[in-house]
């Protein structure tokens, strides 16, 4: 997820940030709680953030959850030089749907 995306003129603000929260909502609730552990680990400059980031991710793979998203991403061409070449929003939206 980009946090940075753009610099938006007032005039387009509401619309970037109804994007943003569509976006952000569309995030799995266990990805986003595992992402805050290891930020915070990280910002307090905990000696085990490495070692957590690697548990979560596992955790992560282990429940499959990522499967259909990324099979998704490859049917629409992610892993192509066309699909690399500028902006990656609608294989994103692929990859959120629901089956």
């Amino acid at each position: 997820m980009e946090w940075l995306q753009a610099l938006v003129p007032t005039s387009g603000l509401d619309a970037a940030v109804s994007a943003y929260v569509k976006q952000f909502a569309s995030l799995e609730r266990r990805s986003v709680s595992a992402v805050k552990r290891v930020i915070d680990a990280a910002i307090n400059e905990d000696p085990a953030a490495l070692t957590l980031e690697s548990a979560e991710l596992n955790a992560a793979m282990v429940a499959g959850a990522h499967v259909r998203p990324m099979q998704r991403f490859l049917a629409a061409g992610g892993q192509t030089r066309e699909g690399e070449i500028g902006s990656i929003d609608a294989l994103l939206d692929v990859m959120r749907q629901t089956d």
